[in-house]
C-alpha cells in the first residue's frame, strides 16, 4: 500500500506532465490525490516543499536503480557494459523530459540548484562506488573518479541528443565499456 506522501508525489508528477507548470497548484494536487488541501499541506506545507519532495523522489528512484547494480556486485567487463547500456537505455527513453520541463519552468533557482547539486553528487558517488568495486580499488582512487567523470556527463548528454541523432546505443555502450575498462585497468 502506498503512503500518503507517495500518493501526493504521484499526483503532483501527473499534473506537471499533463498540464505543465501553468496548470499546477496545491489545490489540484489535493484533488488528484483524493484528499483535502489541509491534508496535503500537513505533508507538504508549501508548493516549494512539494516541489522539493518531487525532486527528492526522483533522486531516490534513480539511486535505487544504481544500487541494484552495486548490490549485485559488479565483477567484470560484462557487468560494466550492462550498467552503461542500462543507463543509456534509461536516458534515451526521455520519459522524464516533460516532467523536468514543467518542473524547471517554474522552480525557484535556489531549489533547482540544490536539486542538481544533490542529484549529481549522489549519482557520481554511486557510479564511483560501482567502478571501484569492479576493479577492487578504493572509491577515492583517481582513476575511478576520472572514469566516473567521463561517464556521467556522457549519460546526460546522450539522453538529450540521442533521440535526435539516431545514435546506436549498442555501439556506444561497447565504445564506452572499452574505454572505461581499459582506463580502469591500465
Amino acid at each position: 500500500m502506498k503512503s500518503k506522501k507517495e500518493i501526493i508525489i504521484e499526483a503532483a508528477r501527473s499534473i506537471l506532465i499533463r498540464e505543465g507548470s501553468s496548470g499546477f497548484s496545491m489545490r489540484k494536487v489535493a484533488v488528484e490525490a483524493s484528499m483535502s488541501l489541509g491534508n496535503l499541506q500537513y505533508y507538504y506545507e508549501t508548493k516549494t516543499d512539494l516541489l522539493y519532495g518531487l525532486l527528492n523522489s526522483y533522486i531516490d528512484s534513480y539511486k535505487r536503480e544504481y544500487e541494484k547494480f552495486l548490490l549485485a556486485g559488479m565483477k567484470d567487463r560484462g557487468d560494466l557494459r550492462h550498467l552503461i547500456h542500462s543507463t543509456l537505455e534509461e536516458e534515451a527513453s526521455n520519459e522524464d523530459l516533460p516532467f523536468f520541463r514543467a518542473l524547471f519552468s517554474f522552480t525557484e533557482q535556489d531549489l533547482l540548484e540544490k536539486f542538481l547539486n544533490l542529484f549529481y553528487q549522489e549519482v557520481y558517488a554511486l557510479l564511483c562506488e560501482g567502478l571501484a568495486q569492479l576493479v577492487n580499488l578504493p572509491n577515492d582512487a583517481l582513476v575511478v573518479h576520472r572514469a566516473a567523470s567521463l561517464l556521467l556527463p556522457y549519460f546526460d548528454g546522450y539522453g538529450l541528443s540521442s533521440p535526435h541523432l539516431g545514435i546506436d546505443r549498442e555501439e556506444i555502450a561497447d565504445i564506452l565499456t572499452d574505454l572505461v575498462w581499459d582506463w580502469l585497468n591500465s
